[in-house]
């Protein structure tokens, strides 16, 4: 089965609006569209990240899957495991970065306008 973790950023953290970060993922067996196992039996894939905006921590509105801030597919290998994705742009202010599905973690971070941070 596969299994994601977030290495950063992590669950709450608070990131600069529109400034550049990259995502760093841990990855057991990424998934692809057409299985294939590696030599040693794990399964060979790809990973996508998506970042868009929830609204709030505590809403219950469905999101739109069409509008998203920022997507991409990983196809490089893991190193030690992980993978990563540059978010050259960063995310708006109020934007919540969520890699989602149903085997893997999620992690939410709030951005915020860096000139009002003191």
């Amino acid at each position: 089965m596969p299994s994601a973790k977030f290495v950063y950023p992590k669950k709450l953290d608070t990131l600069p609006a529109n400034t550049k970060f990259t995502i760093q993922l841990a990855i057991r067996n990424p998934i692809n569209a057409i299985t294939q196992l590696g030599p040693d039996g794990t399964i060979l894939g790809h990973i996508h990240v998506a970042i868009g905006d929830i609204g709030a921590l505590d809403s219950v509105e469905v999101t739109n899957p069409n509008r998203s801030v920022f997507f991409k597919s990983i196809t490089e290998p893991l190193r030690n495991g992980q993978v990563s994705a540059v978010v050259k742009s960063g995310a708006p202010a109020g934007g919540a970065i969520a890699e989602h599905g149903n085997l893997d973690d999620c992690v939410y971070v709030w951005t915020i306008d860096s000139s009002r941070m003191s």
